[in-house]
């Protein structure tokens, strides 16, 4: 019988190496591909893996980093392994800096694809404060390098790919605390695809990368708003006038999916969770972009309708995913958000009693990783903002237990890294009314791993 290494000894690196880029194929895939299966990580990585070592070492350090950290976090053998993901990262810098000493056209994507890499290595190493250095670098990489007019045709597919992927994790920045990278919609060949007008998916695919561009958009148009929280009146009318076009085509990209949805009927090749997932996410970016003038936290009473069906499709995809009960290490991580960023939203933000408690105790079910996002401590923390708030108010039933703005948590603020428990959390709120000076609340808390 031939062993799968004889398999691949054509390959280039060490027999260690092939079989982590083959682990990479069988299974790191998948965590990175998550509900969805876009061709960067499944075909074009592990091809480009073959003529270009930096991205081999960068490849084979991530499946290692997977293997120990995921798949087979008690091995005995994980300090050894830990020294190899480092020796491997380090000889991907050493030949990526090689390349840049030499440029070629084709450098600035071999820089942007390794970047892509490292900050992926790092969130699964879970080296929060690392992984949001590397994606504020590609960020700005790509934000200045602009359209793709000097990209060879082979790495047209990579950079489209890498570069929504940059999109969706670029919103990352912005919710842990970081200055949102300013990329923008409509280089040509790049981004997504326009919504003005009529619109319409083919793919599950198109639809994401579309959604990449509208919640990128709108949440550049609220920090720009934030940034000026008393415009003049003719300002304010202009904003407003903007809100609503960002509105019209969020409800655009709706009526477009719904359409592809139908067309598409029971399809069997089509992971149903991905479809809701971009649902909710559509849900959260809307409620982030109607709600950005207000200067309290009451604004949120007025999503009740959203934040309840932002639960249920959270659960259909917790229901629709394997082992609900024990999620086994192969699909027990995800490179990006899923659910776990609109269930935070919705348990911090949503201040009907019963809703809340429902989103927050599918957090606590819900034991998977997905990105930055640790389950334990974001459950957590999302208890310990509802006990805050919900503090004078224990001696009500629970259906009528709803905070004034005085008793609301503005913001729960987390270290960038957090390294062990316990870990810090500062609760800011207003307890003399919007005008009033913020109050800040120190306090910690525990979790299991």
């Amino acid at each position: 019988m031939v062993s799968p290494d004889h398999r691949l000894i054509l390959r280039p690196g060490t027999r260690e190496e092939r079989q982590y880029v083959d682990l990479f194929c069988s299974q790191t895939s998948q965590a990175l591909s998550g509900f969805f299966s876009p061709q960067l990580w499944n075909f074009q990585l592990p091809q480009l893996s073959q003529s270009e070592p930096t991205i081999r070492h960068a490849i084979t350090a991530l499946s290692a980093a997977h293997e120990r950290a995921i798949l087979n976090p008690s091995a005995e053998n994980a300090a050894v392994t830990e020294q190899f993901v480092l020796q491997q990262y380090n000889k991907s810098i050493q030949y990526l800096m090689k390349h840049l000493t030499t440029p070629k056209p084709q450098s600035v994507d071999l820089l942007l694809v390794t970047c892509g890499l490292f900050v992926c290595l790092e969130i699964v190493r879970g080296n929060n404060k690392q992984a949001l250095n590397h994606l504020a670098a590609g960020a700005t990489i790509l934000h200045k390098r602009g359209h793709f007019a000097n990209a060879t045709p082979q790495s047209r597919d990579i950079d489209r790919e890498l570069s929504h992927l940059f999109f969706r994790l670029n919103m990352q920045l912005s919710l842990f605390g970081r200055p949102l990278a300013p990329l923008t919609i409509g280089h040509k060949g790049t981004l997504p695809p326009s919504t003005e007008g009529n619109i319409s998916f083919t793919t599950i695919e198109e639809a994401r990368l579309c959604l990449d561009g509208l919640m990128n958009k709108a949440l550049r148009f609220v920090r720009l708003s934030l940034q000026n929280p008393t415009p003049s009146a003719i300002t304010r009318m202009q904003q407003r006038q903007k809100q609503q076009d960002i509105k019209e085509e969020f409800d655009a990209w709706t009526m477009a999916l719904n359409k592809m949805m139908a067309r598409k009927g029971n399809s069997k090749t089509l992971d149903r969770r991905g479809p809701l997932t971009l649902q909710l996410h559509h849900r959260v970016s809307l409620i982030w972009l109607r709600a950005c003038f207000a200067t309290d936290q009451m604004v949120f009473d007025n999503f009740r309708s959203d934040f309840e069906a932002m639960t249920r499709l959270a659960e259909e995809v917790f229901r629709l995913g394997p082992d609900q009960e024990k999620p086994s290490p192969a699909n027990g991580f995800f490179l990006e958000s899923g659910i776990t960023a609109p269930l935070w939203f919705t348990a911090v933000k949503c201040r009907d009693p019963i809703i809340r408690r429902k989103a927050i105790q599918i957090l606590s079910d819900y034991r998977r990783r997905e990105g930055m996002w640790h389950m334990g401590i974001f459950f957590k923390v999302a208890e310990l903002v509802l006990e805050s708030e919900e503090a004078e108010l224990s001696s009500l039933p629970i259906e009528k237990r709803i905070p004034e703005d005085r008793q609301r948590v503005y913001d729960p603020i987390l270290p960038e890294e957090i390294v062990a428990s316990p870990c810090q959390v500062i609760l800011l709120s207003k307890p003399h009314g919007v005008d009033g000076g913020w109050h800040k609340r120190t306090t910690y808390i525990s979790w299991e791993s």
